[in-house]
């Protein structure tokens, strides 16, 4: 079995050419910390299987970010696999650079030359210049990859060689690319410019453009198309918990094991799965966005903003990945080198909701505002990452903060590949349905059972004397002043923690729905329902949901990548800011609601003061620049040679 690594610099296609050879699904994006750790697959050639490692993309054989380093202690620890490193077609002096130095290294290595745009290259010419084979691919094509893999079959290994990569050694590189480049009539443009990007980049215009694209990302997922699709999802699962309802009726089963499998088994998950194309639909639009090449414009549109929080354009993607999936989102943050950013990173990600809180706000927020429902989402949306931008701010103030430089490369805008949307969108569902069929079903079962289960281990009509609304009654008190003291709200609370998709399920369950979610939205308005709500006290619960601590599996990602104490400092700080945010705004809800205008501006005008008190009274304890004791410290070159780092640097 030969073995293969795939090295190159960040946005060449690695993860593509990848992908294609090893059927996989890999996320392909132009971000820091989108490939961290090794990827590993396999794949079938003339000689049988082979495999295939997929590392962190880096720019030279020096490193100093966490996916570099990574890269980099894989390639020393494997110097005897075969390498291929590809290139972009269009970027060519830049990624040769590496090609050039793994070639003066010792590495057995071949260029795959990916072809992003119709220039005509004479490609054997720039093979036999280099005297390293090189091959022009279409990474999205597997007949073009297998020329990649025979091309090895001419080359023989070679010794590593310790060599010094130093200024010297870059400066007699580039001169021999820029020779060969020449020779062949290369025309070296501003990669990844375009000049749509003048407006794009405008500080004036930027922001209108993003504010509309947001906004018509939320019309979509949330507006007729995801609100008919949902529709659509509803009604065919209704169609078939009726066939099954029916044919449990014909079966005569127990009362308790009807009551299990409708009530807690599919009322719950009928109701989530009606919220399925919506997940779909907002991963696709952010897919779409990104492998165009727009998010990556807008890292560095808001760089400059988010550096006064604290912050650099490195967490933009971290804060997107946020939308889909907090767990998801939390790994990225091992690309932050910067420890005091990473945590910031950490602290503000529970505040860009995940996909899995849409089904509450969208529920929710159907009782009293359906008909400005996609307007309320948003405004929720846009309060909740204003206060995590205020948390940064301060734990910037409050700490010391490094002054970090920002480096991607700008991929050129590019029409979305239909097939890569399509996998995306059919991965995000299958995960969705890996979660109902997994978590959703057992967390539904468990609820059941609780609810209708007493502490003496006997079957109960009345779900109030369960174990499940037992423990709600003690805890309902707490609640109390945020208009939350139902035990049903509270136990739906305490189940989100486990999984925000139960927080739906089980409000369903304990208002005995199983008709879908028009019904369940009649139900939560009736005072006569278990669980009903008012105006007041929907508002109230939106803002605790959107505010409160994520579900396990994020916790669980937080634990491992910044320890438990951290997480637990997370989980209790979340859980007290969600529980003053959600009374301050039943309180306001309540005096605006009674015409208490004087008292509701009064209230208003001294949680503004506190805010602003707050800030201005943060010092900052000093600043320090920990980046260049870091990257240049020579440590982190694969041969020991400070001065590639230094001119890296520069």
């Amino acid at each position: 079995m030969d073995k293969y690594i795939l090295v190159g610099n960040p946005n060449t296609g690695k993860t593509t050419f990848f992908n294609t050879i090893t059927h996989k699904n890999n996320h392909v994006g132009n971000w820091h910390g989108v490939t961290v750790d090794v990827s590993e697959g396999y794949f079938n050639d003339n000689n049988g299987k082979e495999i295939i490692y997929d590392i962190p993309g880096i720019y030279s054989l020096c490193g100093y970010s966490p996916e570099e380093k990574a890269a980099l202690k894989f390639l020393k620890e494997h110097k005897d696999y075969r390498v291929i490193c590809l290139v972009d077609n269009n970027n060519l002096r830049r990624n040769l650079l590496l090609a050039v130095s793994l070639k003066d290294a010792g590495f057995n290595v071949v260029i795959a030359c990916n072809k992003t745009s119709k220039r005509n290259l004479d490609y054997n010419k720039i093979s036999k210049l280099l005297n390293i084979k090189l091959v022009d691919v279409d990474a999205r094509k597997i007949k073009d990859i297998k020329k990649v893999i025979s091309a090895f079959a001419k080359q023989n290994n070679s010794a590593i060689k310790e060599h010094n990569f130093n200024e010297g050694y870059i400066q007699n590189a580039y001169k021999k690319i820029d020779e060969i480049l020449s020779c062949v009539k290369y025309n070296i443009t501003d990669y990844g410019y375009n000049k749509i990007d003048k407006i794009l980049y405008n500080k004036f215009i930027s922001p209108i453009i993003f504010a509309g694209v947001i906004l018509l990302v939320f019309f979509i997922t949330f507006g007729f198309i995801g609100q008919t699709l949902s529709l659509v999802f509803t009604n065919l699962f209704s169609m078939f918990f009726d066939s099954v309802n029916n044919l449990l009726i014909r079966l005569n089963i127990s009362a308790w094991a009807h009551s299990l499998i409708i009530n807690g088994v599919l009322s719950g998950v009928g109701i989530v799965v009606g919220f399925l194309p919506q997940v779909v639909l907002l991963h696709l639009c952010l897919n779409f966005l990104e492998n165009i090449g727009y998010l990556s414009r807008v890292a560095f549109m808001f760089d400059g903003v988010l550096k006064k929080i604290g912050l650099s354009g490195k967490s933009v993607f971290a804060i997107l990945m946020g939308y889909g999936c907090t767990a998801t989102a939390m790994t990225t943050t091992k690309a932050i080198f910067d420890k005091k950013e990473q945590k910031r990173v950490a602290l503000l990600l529970p505040f860009a909701n995940c996909s899995a809180k849409l089904p509450v706000f969208l529920l929710v927020s159907s009782v009293f505002f359906a008909k400005f429902k996609v307007l309320f989402v948003f405004l929720l949306y846009i309060f909740s990452i204003l206060i995590g931008f205020l948390i940064s701010y301060l734990h910037s103030k409050l700490s010391k903060s490094s002054q970090n430089t920002f480096i991607m490369e700008i991929p050129p805008l590019r029409v979305q590949n239909f097939k890569s949307a399509i996998k995306n969108a059919l991965s995000s569902a299958v995960d969705f349905f890996k979660r109902v069929g997994s978590t959703i079903v057992l967390c539904s079962i468990v609820v059941w059972v609780m609810s209708n289960i007493n502490f003496k281990f006997e079957y109960v009509n009345d779900e109030t004397t369960s174990i499940l609304y037992t423990i709600g009654n003690c805890i309902s008190p707490i609640f109390k002043p945020l208009g939350l003291d139902n035990p049903g709200i509270v136990v739906s609370l305490m189940v989100g923690v486990i999984a925000k998709e139960m927080v739906v399920s089980s409000l369903a369950i304990a208002n005995g729905v199983s008709q879908g979610l028009p019904v369940l939205v009649q139900s939560l308005a009736l005072p006569s329902s278990s669980i009903h709500f008012s105006i007041a006290s929907s508002l109230s619960f939106l803002v605790f949901v959107l505010l409160y601590s994520p579900c396990i599996s994020a916790l669980s990602v937080t634990s491992k990548q910044m320890g438990k104490k951290f997480t637990i400092f997370v989980f209790c700080f979340q859980l007290i800011l969600a529980y003053l945010c959600a009374a301050i705004a039943y309180l306001l809800a309540k005096l605006a609601l009674s015409g208490k205008l004087i008292e509701f501006f009064i209230i208003l005008i001294v949680v503004a003061l506190t805010i602003i008190l707050v800030v201005k009274c943060t010092k900052n304890k000093g600043n320090s620049c920990s980046n260049c004791n870091r990257m240049c410290n020579g440590k982190n070159n694969l041969f020991k040679s400070r001065n590639a780092c230094d001119i890296y640097k520069k």
